[in-house]
């Protein structure tokens, strides 16, 4: 039996839900980045007839160690350090 796995970033998955959609109240919003994010693993699973999902789930971003001005134009926030 062969297994095919399905490798998902979650912070980028939630973030791009997050922000690219609009709703009304904060409440409306993290519903919506839930129910877009859950129905792309949903897609992903389908698409690549996935037998396991292994999800990728790290706070901060690897492009800041590779690229130094990644996002250097922005307010440094203590979560970010």
């Amino acid at each position: 039996m062969s297994h095919t796995y399905v490798i998902m970033d979650f912070h980028n998955l939630i973030m791009r839900s997050r922000h690219g959609m609009r709703a009304p109240d904060a409440h409306g919003a993290i519903g919506m980045a839930l129910h877009l994010t859950f129905s792309s693993i949903r897609k992903m699973w389908s698409d690549f007839n996935a037998s396991h999902l292994i999800v990728a789930m790290e706070g901060r971003s690897w492009r800041r160690d590779v690229y130094e001005p990644y996002k250097a134009n922005r307010r440094v926030t203590a979560a970010a350090r």
